[in-house]
């Protein structure tokens, strides 16, 4: 038979063109790469053996019938060999640790099978061999070697596509296509042994491969040589896999948001390109840049004993001045320093983990790395609670009674949103509430509490036990909705209550000083048919001022930690009473929140408090409990009544 072997060759130079490129720019060093750099010389190899097998054989009589088995088994054993290494690097691109071993020691035992068929074959012809005149042919166990084959392409195909959420799209179509076309090119060369195209095939889908795993760029941050998340993530798996203790410096650029807002694009990547290069200059392999403003150094063994200077010393080397658009400027940098506790980490949590810990930049200092992959768990579980929760109007309202100074009743309550898990109990607001603001699950909870509020109030009997007013707290995406006041008012014209019954909380914020005439439109329209409104926290926000300004709100709460201050601080003290009168004096109603003893008590009535809050009353209990606490309240000023 007259072979083509065109193919055969020009597979071998863009095998060849390929292993160039991936030599001279080699990425970060890890498992998977020497594996793909293993299998691009078995690749370069069996093409040269099927160039040099179909040569032989095509002249069988020119050479002697060692030469024939042995180009023709080193053929048939690299070609085989080719998907067991696929399957080798598939778990270690797909699966983390422990996980790989079943894999692994499958795809050696496999090839440890090929390699003792194919060297034996020319005394058992089970693989291949050679009639008497020298022709070639497959001997029975070779369909077992395709079957092999097939298998580990497969199964390989199986991890990625299991694990699919871990890898980009093209990452995925890239090991989908090299399965795919490697199963095609074996049936195309069964049915048409004269055209060698199955190392061509391979080359092209080993040049898909490179570009979507094996490329440096994916490596590295943007232009720079600084390595990235991805490396970042990769060394931090083989460390924990290799169990060697390391310590992680986290660094970032306190200001970048400053700095995005009043220099250029080109001046900020300026920025971001002179820290980057600090980071690869210093530490190579060591160092990362995880994002923009966030960068990361590994310290590994006695180095780890020096991790707080070494923290110390990179803050103080980059606040360097920097020159940026012909003005000199000095980067604030914040430092921490995380210890993995090797034993506590499970490796497949690491991307998230780092994820985590870019986004909570307030914890600084020294936190076991356990501890951030507890917290990034917790994290998940509560946001799956929370999304159930509001899916099946499980989200409970409990109320705190307000007392009236001047009626000396509670004639007012707070409404406070309450979650409770079977397993995790309640779980605080302080927690859940953010989370349900990135979720995009706050526009709900805060219509499913308002709905609750005004069924309670129609239902209850609330207003018949002295209450006049509830207070609801509006979140800052609620107050910027420019449909609030008709999701409102429908939802008061569905339970038929009195718009007048409804005190709405606003809580100061970055964004709500942004949009102040959109808030103040939306009071107003909700102002003209009886609903009031009141600032919530005064005095730990953003803007107080500009709030009592420009916003037609008729009370103001002060928030706990002015009061709590002012116990024990004589400074405090005068900001707090000064702040009531001046209150007073614009025409609002003053709230203190945070009332926990008589000693509280007697200070906020002397100096005209309007409404108290706090434990001393009450904590925040749910409806019966609230309805039996105005029943006692009712008997007690029965009570004074007849004395």
């Amino acid at each position: 038979m007259l072979y083509d072997y065109h193919y055969n060759v020009a597979g071998m130079i863009a095998i060849a063109v390929l292993l160039f490129i991936f030599l001279c720019r080699r990425n970060y060093s890890s498992h998977a790469n020497r594996i793909f750099e293993f299998m691009l010389l078995g690749c370069l190899g069996c093409a040269f053996a099927d160039y040099t097998t179909v040569f032989t054989i095509s002249y069988p009589d020119r050479y002697p019938e060692w030469i024939l088995y042995l180009s023709s088994c080193a053929y048939v054993l690299l070609y085989n060999w080719m998907a067991c290494c696929f399957l080798v690097y598939c778990t270690y691109q797909a699966l983390p640790g422990d996980s790989r071993k079943v894999p692994y020691y499958a795809a050696n035992a496999a090839a440890i099978l090929e390699f003792i068929l194919i060297a034996t074959t020319f005394k058992t012809h089970l693989i291949l061999y050679f009639d008497e005149e020298g022709n070639y042919l497959h001997g029975p166990l070779m369909i077992l070697l395709y079957i092999i084959s097939m298998t580990m392409l497969v199964v390989s195909l199986g991890y990625f596509i299991a694990r699919r959420k871990n890898f980009s799209r093209f990452q995925v179509s890239s090991i989908v296509v090299f399965v795919t076309a490697m199963i095609f090119c074996v049936i195309f060369q069964v049915i048409n042994p004269k055209y060698l195209v199955g190392e061509f095939g391979s080359a092209m889908i080993l040049f898909m491969l490179y570009s979507a795993f094996e490329n440096p760029a994916y490596y590295t941050f943007r232009d720079s040589n600084c390595y990235n998340k991805n490396a970042f993530v990769l060394e931090v798996q083989r460390l924990l896999a290799s169990k060697r203790p390391f310590t992680i410096i986290n660094f970032f650029i306190t200001d970048y948001e400053y700095f995005k807002n009043v220099l250029t694009l080109k001046s900020v990547e300026k920025i971001t390109s002179r820290t980057a290069d600090y980071t690869f200059s210093n530490f190579r392999k060591n160092g990362f840049c995880l994002q923009e403003d966030c960068f990361t150094v590994l310290v590994k063994g006695e180095d780890r004993k020096n991790a707080a200077e070494l923290a110390e010393k990179i803050k103080n080397d980059l606040r360097q001045p920097v020159e940026v658009e012909g003005s000199k400027m000095e980067l604030n940098i914040s430092t921490r320093i995380f210890e993995p506790e090797v034993m506590g980490v499970r490796m497949e949590n690491v991307s998230e983990t780092i994820d985590y810990l870019i986004k909570n930049r307030h914890e600084t200092g020294t936190v076991p790395f356990a501890d951030i992959i507890s917290r990034n768990r917790r994290r998940q579980e509560v946001l799956h609670i929370l999304t159930r929760a509001v899916e099946n109007d499980q989200l409970m309202v409990y109320y705190q009674p307000i007392y009236n100074g001047q009626m000396a009743d509670f004639t007012c309550s707070e409404a406070l949103v309450r979650l409770k898990d079977e397993n995790l109990g309640f779980i605080s607001p302080e927690e859940f509430i953010p989370l349900a603001e990135e979720a995009g699950l706050i526009l709900e909870i805060g219509r499913q509490v308002f709905s609750k509020v005004c069924r309670f109030i129609k239902s209850s009997g609330c207003l018949g036990l002295g209450v006049k007013r509830i207070s609801v707290n509006l979140s800052t995406v609620q107050c910027l909705q420019s449909n609030l006041a008709e999701v409102l008012q429908n939802i008061m014209a569905e339970h038929k209550i009195d718009p007048e019954c409804i005190n709405l909380e606003i809580t100061e914020s970055a964004e709500m000083v942004e949009e102040t005439n959109v808030i103040a439109s939306n009071i107003k329209k909700l102002g003209e048919v009886g609903i009031s409104f009141s600032i919530d926290d005064f005095g730990s926000g953003f803007a107080s001022m500009d709030y009592l300004f420009r916003l037609p709100v008729t009370s103001v709460k002060i928030d706990k930690s002015i009061l709590w201050e002012a116990m024990g601080n004589p400074s405090a003290m005068i900001i707090l009473l000064n702040t009531m009168r001046m209150l007073r004096e614009l025409g609002k109603k003053v709230v203190v929140e945070g009332v926990e003893n008589i000693e509280m008590v007697n200070l906020l009535l002397s100096n005209g408090c309007d409404y108290l809050q706090g434990f001393y009353y009450s904590k925040p209990i749910p409806e019966n409990e609230y309805i039996d606490f105005l029943l006692e309240a009712q008997k007690k000023r029965e009570a004074l009544r007849q004395e």
